[in-house]
């Protein structure tokens, strides 16, 4: 029988004990680590059938409070799963892990939903031979080498509280970054949580590190060079930021996200083939065929919104028919959408009759 323990670091919890541990019930040992909470999280955790351990981190970072935990582990466990308070497994999860897991696995690829779903590697692990790496965004890696992965056809769902304070992430990410300034992930986000913040200068300085190095993957380099050309547009050079909105299509010509930002550009320039080219895109590249996951999940109709104004002024307004519908069938409870499409409907009709008056 595959043994199962579930590990997690957790402070300030309360609110998720409850359910965290219900929906754990599958697991053969589940095993939380507190570290440093002030409301009654250990407390409750100390009511239920778990191991329940405390740790004050005078410099707390993820990857060193995840791998304390992950020691906790007996070591007669067969396969490790990170579940975070905030987040639930489906019902089925650990049968159907304990059914496809063999004794040479590594990793499994399972279904994670963040509001988008995508598949994660990261956080299905053998007991033996791996470590969390990074002080933030953290990651599990072999630490021998051998790194054989499985696929289970399972999901967890991340319900977080929203209300939760983040602010830790950006020092740790700055401390990341200087133990290790050529590591491409650090710097990657690092970028991100600048324009998250929007710290323009920030942003448009680490995106020119970023851009001397070698490697990494496309539809990340796509994202930071969005973020680059929005930093300098912010600050008054819209030249620049269009380079670089252009150079981030070109990264990831195929990834839905990179022409949201140039359509959107064009569109408040009034450059109507230009926007009418870049949203396009929408209708060309399927959901199928992207190579990750959409994150803003209001893309789709805000790209037929734009074809539908393009069209309009490039005085194709049968095109601008079509698309304006389309947007409406995507995000039907959107007012200004539906008036554009009735004005759109209106305007047509009108010009065909005056046309054969």
């Amino acid at each position: 029988m595959v043994k199962i323990a579930v590990y997690a670091i957790a402070k300030n919890e309360a609110k998720h004990v409850k359910r965290w541990v219900e929906a754990t019930k599958g697991a053969d040992v589940r095993i939380v680590l507190d570290t440093g909470s002030e409301d009654n999280t250990y407390e409750l955790l100390q009511k239920y059938p778990i191991e329940a351990h405390r740790a004050t981190l005078s410099d707390f970072r993820f990857d060193v409070a995840r791998n304390m935990a992950l020691d906790l582990v007996p070591a007669d466990v067969d396969v490790c799963v990170s579940l975070d308070m905030d987040e639930i497994p489906d019902p089925d999860f650990f049968d159907k892990l304990r059914q496809a897991w063999q004794p040479d696995t590594g990793r499994a690829w399972v279904m994670w939903d963040t509001g988008n779903i995508w598949a994660n590697n990261l956080r299905v692990h053998a007991r033996h031979g791996y470590q969390w790496k990074y002080p933030c965004h953290e990651i599990t890696e072999s630490t021998t080498g051998v790194d054989n992965c499985i696929v289970v056809e399972t999901l967890v769902r991340h319900v977080p509280d929203n209300d939760k304070p983040r602010s830790g992430y950006l020092p740790l990410l700055e401390l990341g970054h200087r133990e290790m300034p050529d590591d491409h992930r650090m710097l990657v986000y690092l970028i991100r949580e600048y324009y998250f913040k929007g710290m323009w200068q920030e942003v448009i300085d680490h995106g020119k590190k970023l851009k001397l190095q070698t490697g990494g993957w496309n539809v990340e380099l796509a994202q930071s060079w969005r973020a680059v050309g929005e930093a300098y547009i912010k600050l008054g050079n819209e030249h620049e930021g269009l380079h670089w909105y252009q150079r981030n299509v070109e990264e990831a010509p195929t990834d839905l996200e990179a022409w949201m930002p140039l359509a959107f550009h064009y569109y408040e320039k009034k450059m109507w083939q230009h926007c009418y080219q870049a949203a396009i895109k929408v209708t060309e590249l399927s959901l199928e065929s992207h190579n990750h996951y959409v994150a803003d999940s209001s893309m789709p109709w805000r790209m037929y919104d734009l074809l539908a104004i393009a069209c309009w002024n490039l005085d194709k307004k049968g095109s601008a028919k079509k698309y304006a519908r389309k947007a409406v069938e995507l995000n039907p409870d959107d007012e200004r959408l539906v008036k554009n499409y009735e004005f759109i409907m209106h305007q047509t009709v009108k010009q065909f009759k005056d046309k054969n008056a």
